[in-house]
């Protein structure tokens, strides 16, 4: 669809290209050919690091749509046709792993830099749309809805829009000033207590947890390690830190992220130095050999603290949105802090592309896309934040279970069944929801909406 805005065209935009602000402006030049676009990165260059993405079937059903299903699948983290891998659930901190389950929903892995790549090479005209070294410091948006909005840039040039779309992450610029600019009003009429909140909202929080990652060569692994990593997207839970591995690049490499909980950590600076997988080892010393094998051929992890953003009353204002970890960083327990601002990307361009759009309404079709995705990623971050704490056992009783005794093992399997039930609840909205219906919602009440102030 087209958008119907009869005196120019439409001019957006993106400030950042990451994987959701990529991915939203493939979806934009999809919906909308006539777009004029632009997306602004702070970096010199692309670069995404070494590290594997999980991507859910509500998120690999938009990427077909993109058409990329057949890049993807050449890239993909399995050597199988359907390149499907399902979730497996063990207990790691003892002598040999147990099993707990093994989630059905098939996901396709993949490695980070690739996707990046795919995306980039979609994206039409990127040479001319893709602007580096471009660091956002503030906007100025007229309350005249068809004036443009003007961008200030750290270099000290500008530039006009008509839409400003933030998928400029977890420091982002864009919810600075949207918070701090709501934040203001609010204090102009008195209402200190709300001004407090909405500034509140605007700093990242360290989650206490941090993520050492690193590519492993799957040649680097002897048998009976490689007999333990099955295709599947392996999560190893324990006492204050848990381990995920899966195959990358059609089974060339595994992604191996290390998780650690800092104790008392949380809501803290993170001020603590990389360690080497010497290092990583010892907080491991209990686990499955095995497991420690792995860990041992993390040549040069990186260290990521793990960051999020508060609940946020609203992702937009005017004619400003944000999308990704802009909106709402999580934490990685469920797999879907990129697939979430895939999801973001989707339901806003559809929105924006219904063919009632135009340049004096764009904050009501904004409103609607805060409306369908800020109450399900919301839900999806809280759904991380438990699963975090199931996968460190600290939920179940197993928080009165001590470190010694996990480390001793010998659980049976009805000891561990409960958990098993719980990751089914926790991960349920995988297989009961769908992105389609979503954007039927969506499209429902821009048409509904849209159409009673034509």
């Amino acid at each position: 669809m087209n958008v119907a805005i009869p005196d120019k065209k439409l001019r957006v935009a993106i400030i950042g290209a990451g994987l959701g602000g990529l991915a939203l402006a493939l979806a934009l030049q999809k919906n909308m050919p006539d777009i004029e676009l632009d997306i602004y990165e702070r970096a010199k260059q692309l670069a995404e690091v070494g590290a594997g993405l999980g991507a859910s079937p509500r998120v690999w059903a938009i990427l077909q749509s993109l058409g990329l299903e057949k890049d993807l699948l050449e890239a993909g983290g399995t050597t199988q046709v359907s390149g499907t891998m399902p979730l497996r659930f063990l207990k790691g901190d003892q002598p040999e792993v147990a099993e707990i389950c093994e989630f059905g929903s098939p996901v396709r892995t993949f490695h980070r830099a690739h996707i990046q790549q795919i995306f980039t090479r979609h994206l039409k005209n990127s040479e001319q749309i893709l602007h580096f070294s471009k660091l956002l410091v503030g906007y100025a948006e007229p309350e005249d809805p068809t004036a443009p909005i003007v961008l200030r840039f750290g270099d000290g040039s500008t530039a006009t829009c008509d839409l400003v779309l933030g998928a400029d992450g977890l420091k982002s610029a864009v919810r600075h000033q949207m918070y701090n600019d709501m934040a203001d009003v609010a204090e102009k009429k008195g209402d200190l207590d709300i001004a407090a909140k909405l500034r509140d909202v605007i700093p990242p929080v360290w989650s206490g947890m941090v993520a050492y990652r690193a590519v492993v060569p799957t040649d680097k692994l002897t048998q009976d390690v490689k007999d333990l990593t099955k295709p599947m997207m392996n999560i190893l839970f324990g006492k204050s830190r848990y381990l995920i591995y899966f195959p990358i690049s059609r089974g060339q490499a595994y992604n191996v992220a290390a998780m650690v909980q800092m104790p008392g950590a949380a809501g803290t600076q993170y001020n603590g130095p990389p360690l080497t997988a010497e290092g990583i080892l010892k907080l491991y010393t209990d686990w499955d050999p095995k497991i420690k094998s792995i860990i041992s051929h993390m040549s040069m992890p990186l260290d990521w603290a793990v960051h999020t953003v508060k609940d946020l009353p609203t992702y937009v204002k005017g004619r400003v949105a944000l999308l990704g970890d802009a909106a709402h960083a999580m934490t990685t327990s469920q797999g879907s802090g990129a697939g979430q601002a895939i999801e973001d990307g989707y339901i806003l361009s559809a929105v924006l592309a219904h063919p009632l759009v135009t340049s004096q309404n764009i904050s009501v079709a904004l409103e609607i896309y805060d409306t369908v995705r800020r109450p399900f990623s919301q839900d999806i971050a809280r759904r991380s934040r438990e699963s975090t704490r199931l996968y460190l056992l600290d939920r179940l009783g197993w928080e009165n279970v001590s470190e010694a005794e996990c480390a001793r093992g010998g659980f049976t399997h009805e000891q561990l069944q409960p958990i098993g039930r719980m990751i089914e609840d926790d991960m349920g909205w995988v297989h009961a929801t769908r992105i389609e219906h979503d954007e039927e919602r969506a499209m429902q009440m821009a048409q509904e909406r849209l159409s009673a102030q034509a």
